[in-house]
């Protein structure tokens, strides 16, 4: 993603990636936000094996770049022709085992 706002100053760099976190934290900012945008891209992006390359020059704007792996998923585990349809698939515990019964009494 790219854009031409503000920009962010180098040393920021590092901490915008930090939940709540802005690049100008006082209260005077001119910028709304509750600065969660960046974190929330790079949780998701490590969560995939991948990471977030930013790229910034105060007045000019930003540059966010997402690097995924690309690579095969896994199979899921004897998972049921029965549940081809379904999302998100069901676990592979809830495929593979039976849930077992209880009474009570």
């Amino acid at each position: 993603m790219r854009d031409t706002g503000v920009g962010i100053a180098g040393p920021d760099l590092a901490r915008v990636t930090k939940p709540f976190v802005q690049a100008s934290d006082g209260t005077a900012r001119a910028h709304d936000g509750a600065g969660l945008g960046l974190s929330v891209v790079k949780g998701l992006a490590e969560l995939h094996g991948g990471r977030i390359s930013l790229e910034s020059r105060v007045g000019a704007g930003t540059c966010v770049t997402v690097y995924l792996p690309v690579g095969q998923a896994p199979a899921a585990a004897k998972a049921d022709p029965a549940d081809a349809g379904l999302w998100p698939p069901p676990h592979p515990a809830s495929v593979s085992q039976p849930t077992p019964r209880r009474t009570w009494r």
